[in-house]
């Protein structure tokens, strides 16, 4: 059973690269044999449908940001939650501003013809929001003089609305401009200097 679940997570790795790099519609389920070396049986016993694979990288892209940011925002620093966006932003630079969110793009391409995607991306998105929402809340509570009329949950989506939409930026323009825009703006509404 191990030996199973270390193939299908194999598979659900190398097809979250495949749909980043050449988009869900545009990767064939040849593709990801090829890319896996496995069997078309193979593949149809760890997924019922090129879908259901889908749901599990969502899931999997959704797991590697929240791990990233508990990894990088380890205590109640502003200064580590502005770090966990400049890397995320990185990332993308390093890849020649290639790419973009892997959650953003699933979103933009499946958001208006797979339902089931769609409510998916919304629950990622959710999950991704409570955890951001967490910590503001924690910091909020902690540094009461400083943050008192922060809204967690409302800074929580906006922050993540900001970041899919500099990540589009970033993906268009092939420049950290709008990087830098994020960063300052992050400055301002916790009042960096």
């Amino acid at each position: 059973m191990k030996k199973t679940l270390i193939k299908k997570r194999n598979v659900v790795h190398q097809s979250a690269k495949l749909f980043y790099y050449k988009g869900y519609k545009n990767t064939a389920v040849s593709d990801i044999l090829n890319e896996c070396n496995i069997a078309k049986g193979s593949f149809y016993y760890y997924f019922k449908s090129k879908d259901d694979l889908l749901i599990h990288v969502i899931e999997f892209h959704t797991d590697n940001l929240i791990n990233f940011f508990n990894h990088k925002v380890d205590d109640l620093s502003i200064s580590k939650l502005k770090n966990f966006f400049k890397e995320f932003f990185n990332n993308i630079e390093h890849n020649r501003f290639h790419g973009g969110s892997p959650l953003g793009n699933l979103a933009i391409e499946l958001s208006d013809v797979n339902d089931d995607a769609r409510i998916k991306l919304i629950d990622s998105y959710h999950k991704i929001e409570q955890r951001i929402s967490f910590f503001l809340a924690t910091l909020k509570y902690q540094s009461q003089e400083k943050y008192y009329s922060m809204e967690p949950e409302l800074y929580a989506r906006i922050l993540i609305s900001l970041l899919e939409g500099t990540m589009l930026k970033i993906k268009t323009e092939r420049n950290g401009n709008s990087i830098d825009d994020f960063l300052k703006f992050f400055d301002k509404i916790f009042f960096i200097n």
